[in-house]
């Protein structure tokens, strides 16, 4: 009987570390492939902004482990480029489904980048941030294109606000209305061949 009992003992202590072993590592394969997507976005000139983390942690050690195993990434801006245009950096985007805020903003268009340089311990406390629209100069480069904006629909993310700058993009196109219908609100100044329209729902 004692010895039944210990390998049924044993038996749930292996499936318990199993188990405990499966959650850390798809944890950690999250926060890996969050990491990643960060790094891109930062080789490419653009900034991350993270929620606060889900347990309290000292920011000494989040700093150590690294903000990417503890919080979510919640607003992405992609200062664009012809050499680097949006279509192409949005791509990076497809593994944060949860990122609330995006800014598409051909380099050089917007004067209130230094208003979104925040530090990273303010933002976790104070959480979401309102980004500022895009309306400096309409012409720049490397801005988001109406394939752009379908392939950014397909991705599924739950954008909760999306902010355009040099949009190659129809106000009146279907692939636009149909942005407006799933995004809460929308910010978009467009390129001059197009109707200039800035939408807030």
């Amino acid at each position: 009987m004692k010895r039944a009992s210990l390998r049924m003992s044993l038996r749930q202590f292996l499936l318990a570390i199993i188990v405990v072993g499966t959650v850390i590592a798809m944890w950690a394969g999250d926060a890996k492939r969050q990491q990643s997507v960060a790094r891109r976005v930062c080789e490419f000139g653009g900034q991350v902004n993270y929620t606060a983390p889900f347990i309290p942690i000292p920011s000494g050690l989040l700093r150590l482990i690294g903000y990417d195993y503890f919080c979510r990434i919640d607003f992405v801006g992609l200062y664009t480029t012809e050499d680097n245009p949006a279509d192409e950096q949005i791509q990076i985007l497809r593994q944060v489904r949860h990122l609330r805020s995006l800014a598409i903003w051909p380099q050089g268009t917007n004067a209130s980048l230094d208003s979104l340089d925040i530090e990273i311990q303010d933002y976790l406390a104070t959480g979401y941030q309102h980004i500022p629209a895009a309306v400096n100069e309409r012409d720049r480069p490397g801005g988001l294109s109406e394939a752009g904006l379908v392939c950014l629909l397909e991705m599924r993310l739950n954008l909760e606000q999306l902010s355009l700058s040099s949009a190659r993009i129809s106000p009146e196109s279907p692939v636009y209305l149909e942005a407006r219908k799933r995004i809460p609100t929308i910010e978009m100044n467009t390129h001059s061949s197009f109707d200039s329209e800035r939408t807030n729902r």
